[in-house]
C-alpha cells in the first residue's frame, strides 16, 4: 500500500493497483461488507431486471411502478450504507486506525443525512443540466441547420458528445462528493464544490477511471440483458451458470468501484497537499482526548482530597 506522500504520483493503473492491494490485504473485512451491504444491493439490481421484464410482459402497469418504487427505495438505502461503510473502512486503513466490522457499521447514523443531501443535490443538478443543455443545444442545432453549413448527422454527433462529456463530469463530481460528504463536514453543493476543487490536475485520471468502470458495467449489463431476453433458449445448467457469472461480476465491480472512489479521493488530497483531517475519525480522537483531560483533572483533585483527609486524621 502506498504512503500518503507517494499517492499524489499515482496514475490510473497505479490507482487500480492500490485498490487491488487494499482489498486483498484486508480481505476479511471487505468480505463481510460485501456480504452484508453490497450483496443485497446487487441482488435488488438483479431482481429488478428479472422481475420488471416479467411484469412488463403481463402489462400490469400499477404493479410495475410499485415494484420499481420499492426497489429504488431499498437500493438507495443499501447504496448509502455501502458507501459510508466502505469509505470509512478505507479511511481507517490509511489513518492507521483500528478496523473492525462493528466499528465501521457504527458510522452510518452519523453521516447518512450528509450523504442523502449530497445525492439529492446531485440528482437535481443532473436534471437541471439535462434540461438546460437540451434547450440550448436544440436551439443551437436549429440555428446551425437553418444556415445549411452542417449536416444534421454532424450536428447530432457534436451535441451528443457535448452532452455526454457534461454528464461524465457531473458523474465524477457526484462520486467524489459522496466521499467528501462522508469524511468531511460538508454536504450538498459544498461537497460538490469541494470535489470540483480536488479534481483539478487529476481530471483526465478521473475521466479515464469513470469511463473504464462505466464500460465494464455496460458489458455486464449486456450479459444480464442477454440472460433475461435470450435465456429461454439456454438449458437450465447454462442459464444458472450464466446468472452466477453475471452476479459475481456485479459484486466485484460494485466493490471495486466504491474502493476506487475513495482511493482517488486520497490521491487528490495528496496531490493538493491537503491534510486528510477527517471529521469522523477525529471524533474518536476527540473523545479520547477529552477522557484523558478529565483524568488529568480528576487525579490532582483526588490527591488533594486524600492529603487533606490525612492532615485531618493527624490533627
Amino acid at each position: 500500500m502506498e504512503g500518503k506522500q507517494e499517492m499524489q504520483f499515482l496514475g490510473v493503473f497505479g490507482i487500480y493497483k492500490e485498490t487491488y492491494n487494499i482489498i486483498s490485504s484486508w480481505g476479511n473485512i471487505f468480505f463481510q461488507i460485501t456480504l452484508v451491504f453490497i450483496l443485497p444491493r446487487c441482488f435488488l439490481s438483479f431482481l429488478d431486471s428479472q422481475v420488471s421484464h416479467t411484469i412488463q410482459l403481463s402489462e400490469q402497469t400499477t404493479t410495475y411502478w410499485l415494484f420499481k418504487a420499492a426497489c429504488f427505495t431499498l437500493f438507495l438505502v443499501f447504496s448509502l450504507l455501502s458507501t459510508s461503510v466502505l469509505t470509512y473502512t478505507i479511511a481507517c486503513i490509511y489513518e492507521g486506525s483500528k478496523v473492525s466490522f462493528k466499528k465501521v457499521i457504527s458510522v452510518f447514523p452519523k453521516v447518512w443525512k450528509r450523504l442523502l443531501i449530497t445525492d439529492l443535490c446531485t440528482i437535481v443538478a443532473f436534471l437541471l443540466y439535462i434540461i438546460v443543455m437540451f434547450a440550448f443545444l436544440r436551439a443551437l442545432g436549429l440555428f446551425i441547420s437553418s444556415n445549411g453549413n452542417f449536416s444534421s448527422s454532424t450536428i447530432s454527433l457534436i451535441l451528443t458528445v457535448l452532452l455526454s462529456l457534461g454528464l461524465v463530469y457531473l458523474s465524477v463530481l457526484w462520486q467524489l462528493a459522496s466521499v467528501v460528504s462522508m469524511l468531511e463536514d460538508e454536504s450538498g453543493l459544498q461537497a460538490m464544490n469541494k470535489s470540483m476543487a480536488l479534481t483539478k490536475g487529476k481530471r483526465w485520471n478521473a475521466f479515464i477511471i469513470f469511463v473504464s468502470l462505466t464500460v465494464s458495467s455496460l458489458l455486464r449489463e449486456l450479459l444480464a440483458y442477454k440472460l433475461v431476453n435470450l435465456g429461454g433458449s439456454l438449458g437450465m445448467v447454462a442459464r444458472v451458470a450464466y446468472g452466477i457469472i453475471c452476479f459475481l461480476l456485479l459484486l466485484t465491480l460494485s466493490l471495486f468501484s466504491h474502493t476506487v472512489e475513495t482511493v482517488f479521493y486520497f490521491v487528490c488530497k495528496s496531490y493538493h497537499r491537503e491534510e486528510t483531517a477527517m471529521s469522523i475519525l477525529s471524533d474518536d480522537h476527540d473523545h479520547i482526548a477529552v477522557y484523558l483531560d478529565d483524568q488529568q483533572v480528576d487525579i490532582p483533585l483526588m490527591a488533594e482530597e486524600n492529603s487533606a483527609q490525612h492532615e485531618q486524621s493527624y490533627v
